[in-house]
């Protein structure tokens, strides 16, 4: 699914691989600006340690 702004070749995932640090997620179970799929991803991706 494209960004909704139209930048559909936007892709981050090589930087946020590096990230090797805690991070923390807070999202809403209607939430529209993280989609579930994003946070899941962003849970299994790289090196971070999700909390």
């Amino acid at each position: 699914m494209a960004p909704a702004y139209g930048l559909s070749a936007y892709d981050r995932w090589s930087e946020y691989d590096r990230i090797d640090i805690p991070v923390l997620c807070l999202r809403g179970a209607e939430s529209d600006l993280l989609l579930a799929d994003t946070e899941n991803r962003c849970a299994t991706a790289g090196r971070v340690r999700w909390w």
